[in-house]
């Protein structure tokens, strides 16, 4: 794949990933993008500051859930079929490489994501 791996855990893109806005910038950003992973990463950087490795990561997965996942994920994201499809397909495998487990690496989560 040749993602970073913990690309995110520095201090300040955690803050950036951390913060509850930064979903909705990745899914206005897949969006945006079509779906496609430079396009998505480059929308991050730009939109979130955050690094571009850690927009790369993000890139990765959107582009995952794109192809494996559309049909459960497109019209309700915080559904367990759409969780299901991600982690089956390695979705979320992707983004714990870049970022850790977001429940304990962001300060207060608590059942964040």
């Amino acid at each position: 794949d040749g993602l970073p791996t913990d690309a995110c855990t520095n201090d300040v893109d955690l803050a950036i990933v951390c913060d509850a806005g930064f979903s909705d910038a990745v899914g206005d950003c897949a969006r945006g993008a079509s779906g496609d992973p430079t396009g998505t990463a480059e929308c991050l950087v730009t939109d979130t500051s955050v690094s571009e490795g850690c927009a790369s990561c993000y890139g990765a997965v959107t582009g995952c859930i794109l192809t494996n996942c559309l049909a459960e994920c497109a019209t309700a994201p915080d559904s367990q079929a759409c969780s299901d499809c991600q982690t089956t397909n390695g979705c979320d495998a992707l983004q714990d490489d870049c970022t850790g487990d977001l429940e304990t690496a962001c300060p207060g989560a608590g059942g964040v994501g």
